[in-house]
């Protein structure tokens, strides 16, 4: 359960990371 947990949020900090660079590159 634990691990589920710290996977889960290990993927949404890429994803966020992710969205943020996208949308900063589109601003430009």
């Amino acid at each position: 359960m634990f691990y589920k947990l710290a996977e889960l949020s290990r993927n949404e900090t890429v994803l966020i990371g992710f969205t943020h660079s996208t949308s900063m590159e589109q601003a430009t």
